[in-house]
């Protein structure tokens, strides 16, 4: 394309050439008959050519001239126009085709997502058994589960996005302020009925003066230019002047406390009659590492608390339901798992089963030993039905009803008891 239209625009170049090869080939051809008549010429009035008639010839070589030229320019130009009407042509199909291919593609995505993707996989020669949803959401309703009998080992994950994890430790002060520190250790956990009715602590931090005062966290690392969300709840009394959270970080290498900083909340209030949620996102930068801040900005009058908790910081870029830091989710499903642990043993000709408290006492088991001694431990056995003991010794028992034939001697005999020898006493 780019050469045609550099051909074309070297038209008049190519005319001008014409024209000046025209001119000198005309002015060839006169001296050509001049030198011709002047060789030739016999007196005779027929081979006499006068001005006039070399005139018409030069007009009308260049006439031919002209007419081929201007025939040469209208094919090129055809053939050009023709060659951009291709090139448009073919812009606007493939044009098309790409508009087609972007509308099934979203269709086809579209239609993925509505679809609904459900995944059971079990197996029951090592009780092993997982669940997926379709969705995130779906995800977070599932339960995924796994259970190996043979190491004791449980691990139960529920109600956890598929976004990245959450980066800050004790984000709902489960363990006290462990991994939080606060400005003269006025950070204090306390309950409040807007948090589940004043049945879980949340994180106050107080401020009776017009200075601003601090909640960090712990210290974390980020992946540089990623955008990150950070989601927490909370909610402040009247007092409060306003609050802003930062996220405080620095490269790797630097020993200051922080050399870069983002302000994701600035000079904010939250509500005064309910725990509010709180969506904020930002991008890394060259963080490296960083820490959270949250400052309560002071009271003119009184002391202004500010209620935080549930902070969950992560990689992503839209909210989702508040889940644990990976270590604190394995620390609570040890604690429940360490509750109740159910011990079997099998040795050479025995067997035992028991069941243990954290503390390790035993709560129940069953021991059955190689040398036939068998014992049941425990607060209670009930057995239904009809048993048959061949031989019992019992040290202590309350019977309802007794039914025998007879009672051995030196013990209360039916011969006894019809002397009426047996009393209260």
């Amino acid at each position: 394309l780019s050469a045609v239209q550099a051909y074309v625009a070297q038209d008049g170049q190519r005319q001008e050439s014409l024209q000046r090869y025209t001119r000198e080939e005309s002015a060839r051809q006169a001296r050509a008959v001049r030198e011709q008549i002047s060789r030739d010429y016999v007196g005779k009035s027929s081979y006499q050519e006068d001005v006039e008639g070399i005139h018409r010839r030069i007009e009308g070589v260049k006439t031919s001239a002209n007419r081929e030229i201007t025939s040469q320019i209208a094919s090129y130009r055809q053939s050009a126009d023709g060659t951009f009407r291709d090139i448009s042509s073919q812009i606007t199909t493939y044009k098309q085709d790409m508009t087609r291919n972007i509308a099934n593609l979203s269709h086809q995505l579209a239609g993925k997502v509505e679809t609904t993707d459900f995944q059971r996989v079990k197996e029951t020669s090592e009780l092993y058994e997982r669940i997926l949803g379709n969705t995130e959401n779906g995800i977070a309703d599932k339960v995924a589960r796994m259970a190996m009998t043979n190491q004791l080992f449980q691990v139960e994950v529920g109600k956890y996005s598929v976004s990245g994890p959450n980066l800050i430790k004790n984000s709902d002060f489960k363990n006290d302020t462990n991994k939080w520190v606060s400005t003269q250790n006025l950070g204090r956990l306390v309950k409040h009925s807007f948090y589940h009715n004043g049945q879980k602590d949340l994180m106050r931090l107080s401020n009776a003066t017009k200075n601003k005062n601090f909640l960090s966290s712990h210290r974390f690392n980020l992946e540089r230019n990623t955008d990150y969300v950070l989601n927490f709840r909370g909610f402040n009394n009247s007092a409060l002047a306003s609050y802003d959270v930062y996220i405080l970080g620095r490269r790797a290498g630097e020993s200051n406390g922080f050399t870069i900083f983002k302000k994701v909340v600035s000079s904010k209030k939250l509500s005064t009659s309910r725990c509010e949620d709180v969506s904020v996102t930002f991008n890394s930068g060259e963080m490296d590492n960083a820490y959270i801040r949250f400052e309560n900005n002071g009271s003119s009058s009184g002391t202004a608390d500010l209620y935080i908790t549930e902070v969950d910081l992560y990689k992503g870029y839209k909210p989702r339901t508040w889940q644990p830091h990976p270590e604190d989710a394995v620390a609570d499903a040890n604690k429940k798992l360490e509750a109740t642990q159910t011990k079997m043993t099998q040795l050479a000709g025995s067997w035992l089963v028991q069941n243990i408290n954290s503390a390790g006492d035993l709560i129940s088991g069953i021991n059955l030993g190689a040398n036939g001694h068998n014992r049941l431990s425990g607060k209670l056995t009930h057995i239904t039905g009809e048993t048959l003991i061949d031989r019992a010794v019992i040290k202590s028992a309350m019977v309802d009803k007794l039914k025998t034939a007879n009672f051995e001697s030196g013990s209360v005999t039916t011969a006894v008891l019809a002397a009426e020898a047996v009393t209260a006493d």
